[in-house]
């Protein structure tokens, strides 16, 4: 028997125990090893490099150009390039420091539109953006620089449960790093179904609160820094009902605040009665032995608060 009446299934099981420079080697023996070891390659690519990042940009680009021509008049335009863009299921760019993401806006046209494959993105340290096939989404100190208006759509990631019947919990973790001198603008997300979030480093405010708490019903952990009010907090309160554990922070480098204060407890301690454990850190106007007993009375297995100083 050639290689190239070895049955696919046969290579398909050998390729995942391959590293990448095995597999490019693996690529170019032949063709019938060609296919199955190029869309192992780019099923998850992790890039870690900003010129290798532009050469990852620009042959999706020609690929989806190629594919497009090739619709357009099949009859007399060959196929040069392989559909890598239908490949790719998993995305993760992750550089040691800030780097830009080279063709910005041809990137994110590229993720919002010709990666339906695409369930897991992963950034950090470069641009925030986004695809609307996403169902695990992590960004880590990155820039959130795209206008809102340059979006060609609002964003809904929805999470599905596994084929073996164990459903891991969904995180949306987002740790910006925005200079202050840039225009905040709202996160594009509509309804996201996940039950764990954090978002530090972004100054956020009650109107992001109520975006994050009317978008994200199904809340059990939040974690969040900014400039909050009992307005906020009742946001949360009134969207968020199966909160356990909940994190309130002042942004680096203030001390403290008075703007957060018991009425507001009293509404999360009524709302939302799974509570377990609630941090709240710099807010003058709390008393702490009243509030602890508050989330006592209310919530049945509550056993944590803290509301000393924001460090």
């Amino acid at each position: 028997m050639t290689i190239r009446h070895l049955h696919y299934d046969i290579l398909t099981t050998v390729l995942p125990f391959l590293d990448p420079p095995t597999l490019l080697q693996f690529a170019v023996v032949c063709q019938s090893y060609s296919q199955p070891a190029l869309r192992r390659l780019w099923n998850r690519p992790r890039i870690t490099h900003a010129d290798k990042l532009n050469n990852f940009i620009q042959t999706l680009y020609r690929s989806i150009q190629d594919e497009q021509q090739y619709d357009h008049n099949h009859h007399q335009h060959q196929r040069i390039l392989r559909p890598y863009y239908e490949w790719i299921t998993g995305l993760t760019i992750a550089f040691n420091s800030f780097q830009p993401i080279p063709l910005l806006h041809t990137f994110q046209s590229i993720l919002f539109h010709h990666l339906p494959n695409l369930a897991y993105l992963s950034l950090h340290h470069t641009h925030a953006v986004f695809s609307p096939s996403v169902q695990r989404y992590r960004v880590q100190f990155c820039l959130l620089e795209i206008p809102l208006s340059e979006i060609p759509g609002p964003i809904t990631l929805t999470h599905h449960p596994s084929d073996n019947g164990n459903d891991p919990l969904p995180w949306l973790d987002l740790y910006f790093n925005i200079p202050t001198s840039l225009k905040i603008v709202p996160l594009p997300l509509t309804h996201i179904s996940i039950t764990h979030s954090s978002i530090t480093g972004l100054l956020l405010n009650d109107d992001y609160l109520y975006q994050i708490a009317l978008s994200c019903p199904d809340l059990r952990k939040i974690r969040v820094s900014g400039f909050f009010s009992d307005k906020g907090v009742k946001h949360v309160a009134n969207s968020c009902h199966a909160l356990e554990i909940i994190s309130f922070s002042l942004p680096k480098g203030l001390a403290q605040s008075n703007t957060i204060t018991q009425n507001s407890l009293d509404c999360l301690s009524i709302s939302c009665p799974r509570l377990t454990q609630f941090t709240c850190l710099g807010q003058t106007r709390i008393d702490p032995t009243l509030a602890e007993h508050t989330f006592r009375l209310h919530c049945p297995h509550f056993s944590y608060c803290d509301f000393g100083p924001n460090v």
